[in-house]
């Protein structure tokens, strides 16, 4: 039992020197290695000192390859063929070198398309997949008319009705949804989501916006241009213009454009009676030829440049300076407020119809009144100015041209006014004087049926005395 091996190896008696260690490898040191190596005959320098002499080439002359420098040469035994000896090679290998049937073109075919359907000549045909939509009646969201003169485009698009009629375009989502519902309905428009969705039997509509003239049901010739203008609306012949422009639902003719739904838009007008009513300020600023700029306030004052404006009326049509305006041309001037209106220097406004003021008129030049002139405090009046004058330091001056005024050298103080180009009742007109720059007293004595009047002067003690004064003839 005492000799069992316990498998440690320092158990082990008599064991080597070179294995007491554990292992049996030689361990060499770098300078055992380099002496080691040194001594094997490994070259360290070229033996004949050139680098280059033992490379060689080689080559070849006809068949005979060669290698330099006395490397021996060999002989290349490959055959080499010709081509015809190819062709004798090929020829009996059973290749065809003539058509078998004696037809070069019987075994051509051709490739054929109807429909979905691809056939091939003397063959078979297949089925192909569906391709996308080659009209609009294969699309789901969109249809024509037989005629392909009608078109609806958008998600139930004119389909409220089985028939579509005529010459109508339709996009958005049930734009002209009832369209079919008469064959009177042709020549529609309507672009925009529920563009004229509840129209029936009405046509040649054009609705541009959402919701655009969506109520409309029998109109004739409106034109809406917005997001739901003309909505609410069922008349004929209306233009609305801008979002939620509107009017009553029976109401023909109008002309709205507003950007909201107001009973004042900004420009509302009626093409039946060829009004148009502007609620703001407008300004003209455009000069062509013989006319300038005109600006009519919110105030109700209108001013105008000093040269000519352009009138219209249905009996005539022409260009008026700022002196006078036809009779036949000038109807009716109504002001709320001030009326501003200046012509050029020295012009005149002659105004020759009825006109009612209701605040106060200046007018920059002179006013001729070929009618009555009626004022609410003093009700109506049949004189109007006729002619007025001064007499002053002996001579007359600032007259009117049908006035002279002569002073009697044999009473002083009396003076003669002749006004009139023939006689005239003194029942006609009356005359109102008074002294300038002066103190006194004076009267006026008219001639019962001629065409002057006088004046007599006194001054303060009630003496006779020649005065200057002033005077104004009122006249029918």
């Amino acid at each position: 039992a005492s000799d069992d091996f316990d498998g440690d190896f320092n158990s082990l008696s008599n064991v080597p020197a070179d294995l007491a260690d554990g292992d049996d490898d030689t361990q060499l040191t770098e300078a055992e290695v380099d002496a080691f190596v040194s001594n094997n005959g490994y070259l360290e320098v070229e033996a004949d000192g050139d680098a280059t002499n033992e490379l060689q080439t080689i080559s070849k002359s006809g068949n005979t390859v060669t290698l330099s420098d006395g490397g021996g040469s060999f002989t290349d035994s490959d055959t080499q063929l010709t081509e015809a000896e190819v062709d004798n090679f090929v020829a009996n290998n059973g290749y065809l070198t003539t058509e078998a049937d004696g037809d070069a073109t019987n075994e051509l075919q051709t490739l054929s398309l109807s429909g979905n359907d691809l056939s091939i000549s003397g063959k078979n045909t297949v089925t192909l997949p569906a391709s996308g939509a080659q009209r609009l009646n294969e699309l789901s969201d969109a249809h024509t008319n037989n005629s392909g003169t009608t078109i609806y485009i958008g998600t139930e698009a004119g389909t409220g009705t089985s028939a579509i009629p005529d010459y109508s375009t339709a996009v958005g989502y049930r734009a002209l949804y009832n369209s079919g519902y008469s064959s009177t309905a042709t020549n529609n428009v309507a672009v925009g989501s529920t563009a004229l969705k509840d129209l029936g039997d009405g046509s040649q509509n054009t609705a541009i916006g959402a919701e655009a003239l969506a109520s409309n049901q029998n109109g004739l010739g409106n034109v809406a241009i917005g997001y739901k203008a003309g909505d609410g609306n069922n008349g004929s012949g209306n233009v609305f213009i801008g979002s939620n422009t509107t009017t009553g639902y029976a109401t023909d003719n109008k002309l709205i454009i507003d950007n909201s739904n107001t009973s004042t838009p900004l420009i509302n007008g009626d093409f039946g009676t060829d009004e148009l009513e502007i609620n703001g300020s407008l300004v003209v600023n455009k000069t062509t030829g013989d006319y300038t700029e005109i600006t009519l306030e919110t105030n109700g004052t209108a001013t105008g440049g000093a040269s000519n404006i352009r009138h219209y009326s249905s009996a005539a049509s022409g260009n008026y300076t700022g002196t006078t305006i036809p009779t036949s041309e000038l109807t009716l001037i109504k002001a709320e407020s001030n009326i501003l209106m200046e012509p050029g220097i020295g012009g005149k406004v002659n105004i020759k119809a009825s006109t009612k003021i209701f605040s106060s008129l200046e007018v920059g030049a002179d006013i001729s009144v070929a009618g009555r002139i009626q004022t609410v405090e003093a009700g109506n009046s049949d004189l109007k100015a006729y002619a007025y004058g001064e007499w002053y330091n002996g001579a007359q001056r600032v007259c009117t041209s049908n006035v002279t005024i002569t002073q009697d050298p044999s009473v002083i103080g009396k003076f003669k006014i002749v006004v009139f180009p023939s006689a005239t009742s003194s029942a006609s007109y009356i005359v109102s004087a008074n002294l300038y720059n002066n103190i006194g007293f004076l009267k006026v004595s008219k001639a019962l049926s001629d065409n002057h009047f006088y004046v007599y002067t006194y001054n303060t003690t009630g003496t006779s005395s020649a005065l200057n004064f002033t005077f104004v003839v009122y006249k029918q």
